[in-house]
């Protein structure tokens, strides 16, 4: 089924921030959101989650209503949330953080599960007795992103997750990402700052202004490029106004 945002509201500290947006993702679709720094991206995501409440409006998710779910409930509904800047038990060893975002798969499955991840992210493999608060920003958002793909869930909100990471190692998990996306039919909303990112990952690049999706992007071979980087630079010029 589909997330589908109707009209939705959210304030922090009494300031507007989500000013009736309203979208729609289909099963198995991935989107990119993109749009100047405080425009709203987080915290549509942790909305979505069930991390930060809505004033008004509703979200929907293979035909319920999540709103009034808390992040245990929304985790037990399949929906997986990574926030950005690589959030992990800094404590735990890389094998223990995985161990934990394993919990909800039988146990045979959990540890094959766990070794694609290793095979994914050979990095983590290499440290996977390490405490996870020794990695560096970009390990950690490495085991963060494994942690969230884990139980494979059938949707999968993505805050930056290119944040720390080199370019060549953006586009290698950018488009694994996908690729598990697609083989799996999970649907993605991924927040992203660098336009072209969001194109090599979204079949749709949603651009977000003041609180509300301003434009909605297809990707495909040969659609100009040019117009999506020209309404990502009004619309932010437009957000800081």
């Amino acid at each position: 089924m589909s997330l589908v945002v109707t009209d939705l509201h959210a304030d922090i500290a009494g300031k507007p921030i989500l000013q009736g947006l309203s979208l729609r993702i289909a099963p198995g679709e991935v989107a990119a959101l993109i749009g100047s720094p405080g425009c709203g991206k987080s915290t549509l995501m942790r909305v979505i989650f069930g991390r930060h409440p809505a004033i008004s409006g509703h979200v929907e998710y293979q035909g319920k209503g999540t709103l009034k779910r808390g992040p245990a409930d929304q985790i037990k509904a399949g929906i997986a949330y990574v926030q950005q800047g690589g959030k992990v038990f800094r404590s735990l060893s890389v094998a223990e953080n995985l161990a934990l975002a394993a919990m909800m798969l039988p146990g045979a499955e959990a540890s094959g599960r766990i070794e694609e991840l290793y095979t994914l992210f050979p990095r983590l493999a290499e440290r996977r007795g390490q405490a996870a608060g020794s990695l560096s920003g970009g390990e950690r958002q490495m085991l963060a992103l494994s942690m969230g793909m884990t139980a494979r869930p059938s949707l999968l909100l993505l805050d930056e997750p290119s944040t720390g990471l080199s370019p060549l190692m953006t586009e290698r998990i950018l488009g694994e990402v996908r690729s598990a996306a697609k083989s799996s039919g999970s649907t993605v909303l991924v927040v992203e700052q660098n336009v072209r990112n969001a194109v090599s990952i979204g079949d749709r690049v949603l651009v977000m202004s003041r609180g509300v999706i301003a434009h909605d992007h297809a990707v495909f071979p040969g659609n100009d490029l040019a117009e999506l980087l020209e309404v990502y630079a009004f619309t932010s010029a437009a957000g800081k106004s």
